[in-house]
């Protein structure tokens, strides 16, 4: 699959060879705001938010020979936001 921002979370190998490979769609996007008096974008009167995005999970399965044997996309949308350090689902 061509997918932007795919993860490898999980891999098993089995007894015969055949591997089970998980991956899911993660990004992080930053927003900074106000005035900053380092210039960074970070510090004195500025607000910076994290914006955590868990997407799609694809499962495959790849053939002892290293051929792939079947893959499924399981739709998902997941969103974290935190701001102050506090986290909201």
């Amino acid at each position: 699959a061509n997918v932007k921002n795919l993860k490898l979370t999980d891999m098993k190998v089995h007894s015969d060879g055949s591997k089970t490979i998980i991956g899911e769609e993660r990004f992080i996007e930053v927003q900074s705001s106000g005035f900053s008096a380092t210039g960074m974008g970070f510090g004195a009167n500025t607000t910076t938010t994290w914006t955590f995005y868990y997407n799609d999970i694809y499962v495959s399965k790849i053939d002892p020979k290293g051929k792939l044997s079947w893959m499924i996309k399981i739709p998902k949308k997941q969103i974290i936001y935190n701001y102050f350090g506090i986290q909201f689902n």
